[in-house]
């Protein structure tokens, strides 16, 4: 699972600085301590890790180091190499290797390529032994991923097998089958995930709006694209969009949309198919936004 680099998981030598068992999964690994640094200032230690951690290779266990992380905004690892970004079908992390393979299975068996009939990826996990890599039992599954998922996606998805697999980094005997079984049933639409930065920016950039609410012709409801649904109860319904922007903040604001948007992702099929039409709507539009808007 991602941990977190914090003052109570980082350790500090004389002359290296380490993370925590991060580290230990892998053999004892440490980063030399730049000078300029005082080993005992916790929070310069912190950012130190964090400003050079993409370029810090990943240990193997035992050795040196030999390939490269990720650490994402909240400071929290996700492993898999740098040089295999670009191979979105496979990802590695220290003895673990995931990969999607392609073996025209369909909805029910064999992938016919009828209309009807969907083409599903599967993952298998493999473990390094020695300079190869073994295939785990009972870690080889046929997802509800389809072949032509956009690779983001599937690039998350192998980010979060290897999290559920780093068991098997030490514990060879641990039993994976269950584990397996409950990724089989992985989809796109669980990595179509609306952020609160997305939120944000979409805020500051004038594509999340705040207008008047179409059915009372007074308060604020929140509209993303062509649709439209209400937040911030009574507050919100009692001023109009200048009022409640102008006397609630902006982190208030992300999080009442959040959480609207929460339930409706967690909600039926009809909420949940407007939640990933915000989703869309969001990535297509952030992509192509004007600088931030300023109220």
């Amino acid at each position: 699972m991602a941990k977190t680099i914090d003052k109570d998981t980082i350790k500090v030598t004389k002359d290296y600085v380490s993370f925590d068992m991060y580290w230990e999964c892998h053999g004892r690994q440490e980063i030399p301590l730049p000078k300029g640094i005082d080993k005992d200032d916790t929070d310069a230690l912190i950012r130190y890790i964090k400003s050079v951690w993409n370029k810090v290779p990943i240990p193997t266990s035992g050795d040196t180091v030999d390939m490269s992380d990720e650490l994402n905004e909240e400071g929290e690892i996700y492993c898999y190499t740098e040089e295999m970004e670009e191979n979105y079908m496979a990802q590695e992390s220290g003895r673990l290797r995931v990969e999607w393979e392609n073996l025209n299975e369909g909805l029910c068996g064999d992938y016919t390529g009828k209309p009807d009939d969907i083409n599903f990826l599967r993952f298998t996990v493999y473990v390094r032994n020695g300079d190869s890599y073994e295939q785990v039992d009972d870690a080889s599954y046929c997802t509800e991923m389809p072949a032509d998922t956009e690779p983001e996606i599937l690039l998350k998805a192998l980010k979060l097998l290897l999290e559920e697999y780093s068991v098997l980094q030490w514990n060879s005997d641990v039993s994976v089958k269950k584990i397996g079984e409950r990724l089989s049933h992985m989809c796109p639409e669980d990595f179509m995930v609306i952020t609160d930065d997305m939120i944000r920016a979409g805020i500051r950039k004038n594509i999340v709006k705040f207008v008047i609410d179409p059915n009372m012709k007074s308060g604020t409801v929140c509209q993303i694209g062509d649709n439209w649904f209400y937040f911030g109860g009574p507050s919100a319904e009692a001023q109009n969009p200048e009022e409640y922007v102008k006397n609630t903040g902006e982190d208030d604001l992300v999080r009442e949309i959040c959480d609207v948007l929460d339930c409706f992702r967690h909600d039926g099929p009809e909420n949940r198919d407007e939640y990933l039409y915000y989703y869309a709507y969001l990535r297509e539009n952030l992509e192509k936004a004007v600088p931030d808007h300023e109220d």
